[in-house]
């Protein structure tokens, strides 16, 4: 089934919703390049028999999700994910009365050898049906919101995000990164430092740093322990405090140079030299005052 299969289906099952029953339903997410998202709620039969040219990952919410697949019926059960290969038949509907709700990403097999900067067979999960936390963690936050469209940096750190996630559960070890790319891992954070307060798109992130996309996503966060799409959604509540960082830096530097450059009113003495003692009590008849007041002194003990 391709994308616009997908969204065929979408609109089958949206009228379904009206004309039936208005406890089943398929709501559709704001499309992505590459990327389709939707939830689902059904009774009885969904899906007759058929095939996506996309992976199909998702997880089940609540009732028992059953479905034919490589030869055998499937179960999953709330909590736990779907993993369906492209080009794979299957089927799908609630396995009891109480019905069935889940969510589903679509992603074009593309996109994931393209963050694994692979020439292989894209990963092949062979469990269907999986528990694994970490992966749970990332559809749960790509399928938290549906009514938000994804942006470019978040499409990219969930691509490469779940392409890591099928590659372990493939058994495939993750390909080692060669020399990291610090420089270009520190263009595009201080690129996205500088434009905190707006939207920065892949492109433009890449292009700031001149590196691959994903490339410059799997350095950064070997670098950073963290995305760029991380970065920028919290850069808003820290760029002010960054941004202090980068003053307060620029004033001790700027206080160290004048220490190290002799000013106009400290010149260096020459060597061998020392500056002119100034008379006591100043030019203006000071040291005769004093002498005068000691005199007077010795006056009045001579007297006694």
């Amino acid at each position: 089934m391709k994308r616009a299969e997908i969204k065929a289906e979408i609109g089958r099952g949206l009228e379904r919703s009206c004309e039936g029953s208005k406890r089943e339903r398929i709501v559709a997410a704001p499309g992505a390049d590459g990327i389709e998202r939707i939830e689902a709620r059904f009774f009885g039969d969904a899906y007759a028999r058929h095939r996506h040219d996309t992976y199909a990952v998702g997880l089940t919410l609540f009732g028992v999700q059953r479905f034919w697949y490589r030869g055998a019926e499937r179960v999953s059960l709330p909590g736990q994910i779907i993993v369906l290969h492209p080009d794979e038949v299957h089927d799908g509907g609630a396995g009891d009365e109480t019905g069935l709700s889940y969510r589903m990403l679509y992603v074009e097999p593309a996109l994931i050898a393209e963050a694994l900067d692979e020439a292989a067979a894209p990963p092949f999960v062979a469990e269907p049906v999986i528990n694994d936390a970490p992966l749970a963690a990332v559809l749960a936050e790509a399928l938290s919101a549906l009514d938000a469209p994804l942006d470019e940096l978040a499409r990219d750190d969930l691509v490469g995000r779940l392409a890591r996630a099928l590659i372990r559960r493939a058994g495939r070890p993750a390909r080692p990164l060669a020399q990291p790319a610090t420089r270009q891992a520190k263009l595009a954070r201080d690129y996205l430092d500088a434009h905190a307060t707006r939207a920065v798109s892949s492109i433009e992130l890449a292009r700031a740093a001149g590196i691959d996309r994903y490339a410059l996503a799997r350095h950064f966060c070997a670098l950073y322990a963290t995305s760029p799409h991380r970065l920028s959604v919290d850069a808003p509540a820290g760029a002010g405090a960054r941004a202090d960082r980068r003053r307060r830096a620029a004033r001790r530097d700027r206080r160290s140079d004048r220490l190290r450059r002799p000013g106009p009113l400290h010149p260096p003495f020459q060597e061998g030299l020392r500056p002119a003692a100034r008379p006591l009590g100043g030019a203006d008849g000071g040291v005769a005052r004093v002498n005068a007041g000691v005199s007077a002194i010795a006056r009045s003990r001579a007297r006694l």
